[in-house]
């Protein structure tokens, strides 16, 4: 089975949790790619999507991604970092956001969340968005400025097992 780990990464905290993905995949047919830095699709059975979070969502080119895998029938991962606490809430909601660009004809077999860094500027932008909550969000990005840490390691490493282990089942 071949394997792509495809990223984009605006922070660098998304590239660290790939990194560690790519490292825990048990074959030597795989593949690291940056989406920034990538001209064409690269083949693969199994493909393990991952983005930094923004406005409850990812960016264009990786939902331009999500329509190339449509007539693919492949099997997929998702894995996003965060700067909110990633809970099973804020996992549902970002699923049910990105439902309607997730290709039908290939299987998503799970979704992977851990909090990351925020930059200054988009904590001001999120900031600005629930004036009410500043004190708490500002706590959560003090909380976030330690992640991706050695738990989220190794939790994105129990993920990728799981993954690949169901993947190759199927």
């Amino acid at each position: 089975m071949r394997y792509a780990v495809i990223y984009q990464s605006a922070s660098g905290n998304t590239e660290l949790i790939a990194e560690q993905i790519f490292q825990t995949i048990d074959s030597t047919d795989k593949i690291l790619c940056d989406l920034n830095h990538m001209d064409t699709l690269p083949e693969a059975d199994m493909y393990f999507l991952g983005f930094g979070i923004r406005y409850n969502s990812c960016s264009l080119k990786m939902l331009d991604l999500f329509e190339k895998l449509e007539d693919l029938n492949v099997k997929y991962a998702i894995f996003a970092t965060c700067g909110f606490l990633p809970n099973e809430r804020y996992k549902e909601k970002l699923k049910d956001n990105l439902d309607v660009w997730l290709p039908d004809t290939s299987e998503c077999i799970d979704m992977f969340l851990c909090q990351g860094k925020v930059e200054p500027a988009q904590q001001d932008a999120l900031i600005n968005q629930i004036p009410v909550d500043e004190e708490k969000i500002r706590h959560m990005f003090q909380m976030g400025e330690t992640h991706p840490d050695e738990e989220d390691f190794e939790k994105a490493e129990e993920f990728t097992r799981m993954v690949q282990k169901k993947a190759e089942r199927g």
